[in-house]
């Protein structure tokens, strides 16, 4: 079974959304289709960070393979995302 993640980006500058949402497997060919997906929507010296909101231990590799990459991950609690998407 893979476990399917929504993405979305959000430009933090004016934390508006770009492009649509994609859904992303947990597999080598969902990350690339993730890193492909960022490649066509971001500016060429563009910081990006990721925030996982995944209940379970789904988002583990994929933290794993983004901090290997340099990127830098976050995962709020349950009650921060909530707070979040009130806002």
């Amino acid at each position: 079974m893979i476990d399917f993640a929504p993405a979305l980006l959000i430009r933090r500058e004016t934390s508006k959304q770009v492009g649509k949402g994609i859904r992303v497997g947990n597999t080598c060919e969902g990350r690339d289709e993730l890193f492909a997906y960022l490649e066509k929507r971001c500016e060429k010296d563009e910081t990006i960070e990721f925030v996982i909101d995944s209940p379970g231990k789904a988002w583990i590799p994929l933290a794993a393979m983004l901090k290997a990459r340099g990127y830098r991950v976050y995962r709020p609690t349950a009650d921060r995302f909530a707070k979040m998407r009130q806002a």
